[in-house]
């Protein structure tokens, strides 16, 4: 059956919780936050990475953009969500699994903010269907097209390629060496395993954090300011 007949059956969508490009609301910058203080050392290196949860609190603070406007929910280029306790009130109010959060401080034009920092830890595929998702191997173009005229290049060359399960994904470049890159079409979220109101997608299938719909309706009734739901991902892949 086709994967978009599927989802318009769904009774219950799910909705990318991204960042809101305008700047009349954010400020004209590309992202809010700027910087991160810690005392930790090791914290960076565990910021990077969210697939357990942390077994201490973060002692942290973030800087916003001198041109930036502070908003509900500020964006940052991590796998972390920042926002303020209006926001994490709605959060707590749905079904989540595998969260946390902290308090931290954002520093903006000499002014202290309070907000969370949120997350969802592990990488769990059972939310996604990729098995039903199609993948594309594309090879390394040949380096001889260094040399060669634009109409006489080779280019990479690209194979579909089944993922049946995780390892597929995980062990890629080992698996299948011809074709070490990897794309992908639109995701295909497995509602049968989905009993949350918010889940974040493995970083191998995009990181996003999706939310359902009764959530997306609540934190826009509120008038939460910062963020936008979309239905497909920077790359126009659909999520179904």
């Amino acid at each position: 059956m086709n994967p978009v007949f599927i989802a318009l059956k769904k009774k219950y969508m799910y909705y990318l919780l991204t960042n809101i490009l305008d700047y009349e609301i954010t400020g004209p910058v590309f992202r809010q936050i700027e910087n991160m203080e810690s005392i930790s050392n090791s914290l960076n290196d565990d910021l990077v990475n969210c697939n357990q949860a942390l077994l201490y609190t973060p002692d942290l603070s973030f800087t916003a953009a001198q041109k930036a406007k502070i908003t509900d929910y500020l964006s940052c280029p991590s796998q972390y969500l920042i926002i303020n306790e209006k926001l994490l009130k709605i959060f707590l109010e749905y079904k989540l699994e595998s969260y946390q959060y902290f308090s931290t401080k954002v520093n903006h034009r000499k002014k202290q903010y309070n907000y969370y920092l949120f997350f969802i830890y592990g990488q769990n595929f059972d939310w996604v269907d990729y098995k039903n998702m199609k993948f594309i191997g594309k090879s390394n173009p040949p380096y001889s097209d260094f040399y060669r005229e634009p109409h006489e290049k080779i280019g990479a060359q690209k194979k579909e390629i089944k993922v049946e399960n995780p390892e597929h994904l995980i062990n890629w470049q080992k698996l299948y060496p011809d074709y070490p890159n990897r794309e992908y079409e639109n995701v295909i979220l497995n509602y049968a395993n989905i009993n949350s109101d918010m889940i974040r997608t493995p970083t191998l299938l995009g990181n996003h954090y999706l939310v359902s719909e009764a959530l997306k309706n609540s934190i826009e009734q509120l008038g939460c300011t910062g963020m936008q739901f979309r239905t497909t991902d920077i790359f126009n892949r659909a999520i179904l």
